[in-house]
């Protein structure tokens, strides 16, 4: 785990990490190995991965996507991806209206992500959680956005377990593992609306 608090982030009472200016924040090790070891395993082993995915289609560049069966017959969530999202819920203050999609992103050496945006609704935003358990800083792999506050993009590095919270409205991109890595990086999305602004972002002063 690595729990040192990212430059330009700040930590609040309970352990979570809030950027100075962005509606961005992370938590790391809410998920409890055994869930993380078991969400990692499950991932890798899937069956149904598929190349050819796009962030941004004007400019095509392709990476793995991992479709899920994320619902129940009855439309719930269903129970195997639930944890992270509990503790997701908990940390960051958030009051779910609708999920519009749960998948995992992969990513191998030179795929790169583009520069894109998940959603364009004001109380839309983004969980992501980093799967892989057994990555480590040198292996790449950030998470990178680019906010018109910053003068060069905002750095957020893979950490095995980390729960991270943003805006779907701020473009953002997912670095690939350095080329000495054969690892698969993988993220779990989860594409929600929110009835109310996140507690961890509610009272910031805004320009």
């Amino acid at each position: 785990m690595n729990n040192k608090c990212m430059e330009n982030f700040v930590p609040d009472p309970t352990g979570v990490f809030l950027h100075e200016q962005e509606d961005i924040a992370y938590a790391d090790a809410l998920v409890d190995t055994k869930t993380g070891d078991k969400l990692y395993r499950s991932f890798l082993a899937a069956n149904a991965w598929r190349f050819g995915a796009v962030s941004n289609p004007n400019l095509g560049k392709r990476f793995w996507v991992l479709a899920l069966q994320w619902q129940n017959e009855n439309g719930d969530l269903v129970e195997f991806l639930k944890p992270v999202l509990s503790q997701a819920s908990e940390a960051f203050g958030l009051k779910i209206e609708h999920v519009h999609n749960i998948y995992v992103n992969g990513q191998t050496a030179m795929q790169d992500g583009t520069v894109h945006t998940d959603n364009e609704g004001t109380l839309d935003y983004t969980i992501l959680y980093y799967v892989n358990m057994d990555w480590h800083s040198d292996m790449g792999g950030a998470t990178y956005f680019h906010t018109k506050g910053s003068s060069s993009p905002i750095a957020l590095p893979f950490c095995p377990r980390r729960i991270a919270l943003f805006s779907s409205r701020i473009p953002h991109h997912g670095a690939a593992p350095v080329e000495t890595t054969d690892s698969l990086r993988m993220t779990l999305a989860y594409k929600i609306r929110c009835s109310a602004m996140p507690a961890i972002f509610n009272g910031r002063i805004r320009s």
